[in-house]
């Protein structure tokens, strides 16, 4: 790498300095990949992923997470055919994915 292009840690394209000298770690074509909002979540997305997701990683019933998990199921009711990750949809994945990132527990 020289100092007039800088490697896209994601395409691993060398790409010129275009910036006044701040290393980006991506290129603005895979920013802008990364960034464009493709998915729209709906309510049931919503709803499914955060109800895998606590019911998955609650820690007892005196759990924050318990509690969300019985309020969830105030409205929400999985019936038999329920298997729980298994049943989201690829954006009730995403959503299930972001809530383990954001809690910085392991999915499953």
């Amino acid at each position: 790498m020289s100092k007039e292009t800088y490697t896209c840690h994601q395409c691993n394209e060398e790409i010129p300095w275009s910036n006044g000298g701040t290393d980006y770690p991506i290129c603005d074509d895979c920013w802008e990949l990364n960034h464009t909002p493709s998915k729209v979540f709906n309510r049931l997305d919503i709803i499914e992923a955060h109800y895998a997701f606590y019911s998955e990683h609650y820690d007892g019933q005196a759990s924050d997470f318990y509690r969300r998990l019985c309020h969830i199921e105030t409205y929400f009711k999985p019936g038999a055919a329920w298997k729980g990750f298994r049943s989201l949809s690829s954006n009730g994945a995403a959503i299930y994915f972001d809530l383990c990132n954001k809690h910085d527990v392991a999915p499953f």
